[in-house]
């Protein structure tokens, strides 16, 4: 496979550490955080920045925020048991988590502060691309630079269709893979 060639898949599942994980938990919050918790994984996360990101034609237009509109971003790595294992790039309309900046998301799940507020994301709409880890991936992934890794691109609403939630996410391919069902109409 030529891995310069990205990959566009609409993403079923997820298998974490060889654990089988319905990525989507219909049935409350869909996190990964909540979703290692459950699996009695430890996890831990590094912020590597926060804040009001002002003027970005891009992510406003992905939240569907009129360009004058605050969003505020979240970039962090996440460890599964000490193992760094995805670099997430989170960015939210600040008008539904007014408050949002008073946390520590080293210490507080995301979706646990957004289903708090009454936004939990429960609908979403995501993509896999397989892409070649850059310098700052490999380095905070610990992978050698170029390597494949996952990226995965989602837009996330609440229970009322409020899109809430547009982040990147990049995975080291050594603690996920995907599955997918294909099924005939």
């Amino acid at each position: 496979m030529d891995y310069r060639m990205p990959l566009y898949i609409q993403l079923q599942d997820i298998i974490l550490k060889k654990i089988d994980i319905d990525y989507q938990n219909e049935v409350g919050n869909s996190g990964i955080s909540a979703i290692f918790r459950e699996k009695g994984i430890q996890i831990s996360n590094r912020v590597l920045g926060m804040g009001d990101i002002t003027g970005s034609k891009y992510i406003n237009y992905k939240l569907r925020q009129k360009e004058a509109e605050a969003i505020w971003g979240l970039h962090r790595v996440h460890f599964g048991d000490g193992r760094p294992f995805a670099i997430e790039y989170t960015y939210v309309p600040k008008k539904y988590f007014n408050d949002i900046e008073s946390f520590d998301f080293s210490k507080v799940s995301l979706y646990d502060y957004m289903e708090a507020n009454n936004h939990l994301p429960v609908h979403f709409i995501q993509n896999l691309i397989i892409c070649s880890a850059n310098e700052k991936i490999a380095d905070l992934l610990n992978v050698k630079k170029g390597s494949a890794v996952f990226k995965i691109e989602y837009q996330a609403s609440d229970k009322d269709y409020n899109l809430v939630e547009y982040t990147k996410s990049y995975l080291n391919p050594e603690f996920a893979e995907f599955r997918f069902i294909a099924e005939a109409e």
